[in-house]
């Protein structure tokens, strides 16, 4: 089973948790720990990789910080549509300019010329395996507008699979009016899977989808 340790963070991804973190480290550092502080005094490298350990630790302290009611009740799901807004669509509207890593839209123009279902998909499942050095995304077709999308070789861990959740929520609803993205499953539960259910609409053109079957 593949463990944390074995695991790097991309630094696009860590460089928005750190930057949106800082402005209460400075105003409370005792919430950072010291081993974690070096963080807070330098921009992470948008290319660079990280320890996962770190990342999530970073990345529950933030959560710690943020009123989950006006998270729509997942902070760790809006982590995940914040980053899609960031770094896929180079925005971040509910993100104050003092939260804001300096490198936006490290993946921007990554869904241009895409058609099609099964491309998107394709295509939105590769932008959230690179954010991490190990993982990696497998689908099928269970019904005529209906994939399961399951997670294959990455650590079971909560908090990540509920930004997966926003990450591809927000991608593939932004790409694709009428999209519903749901987790089904989570090894963190003691399922034996990480699994999503993705949904199209009666209008979208699921011919494609067949490549999946």
């Amino acid at each position: 089973m593949t463990d944390i340790a074995d695991v790097k963070a991309k630094g696009m991804g860590f460089a928005g948790i750190v930057s949106a973190l800082r402005p209460a480290y400075e105003a409370k550092p005792e919430l950072v720990p010291p081993e974690l502080r070096r963080y807070m005094s330098a921009e992470p490298e948008p290319n660079a990789w990280y320890s996962l350990h770190d990342y999530l630790a970073l990345m529950r302290i933030l959560a710690s910080t943020i009123d989950p009611a006006k998270a729509k009740g997942d902070v760790y799901r809006a982590f995940g549509v914040i980053a899609a807004q960031r770094d896929v669509y180079g925005t971040a509207p509910n993100v104050p300019p003092e939260q804001r890593p300096k490198h936006n839209a490290a993946l921007d123009g990554a869904l241009k010329g895409v058609t099609g279902l099964a491309s998107l998909i394709r295509r939105a499942l590769h932008l959230r395996e690179r954010y991490y050095s190990r993982g990696y995304y497998t689908v099928k077709r269970v019904a005529e507008r209906k994939v399961e999308v399951t997670l294959e070789d990455f650590p079971a861990c909560r908090e990540l699979c509920s930004a997966s959740t926003g990450f591809l929520t927000h991608v593939l609803r932004t790409a694709r009016p009428g999209a519903w993205v749901e987790r089904v499953s989570c090894k963190a539960d003691g399922d034996p899977d990480c699994r999503w259910e993705l949904r199209f609409g009666a209008d979208a053109d699921v011919t494609d989808l067949a490549v999946y079957e």
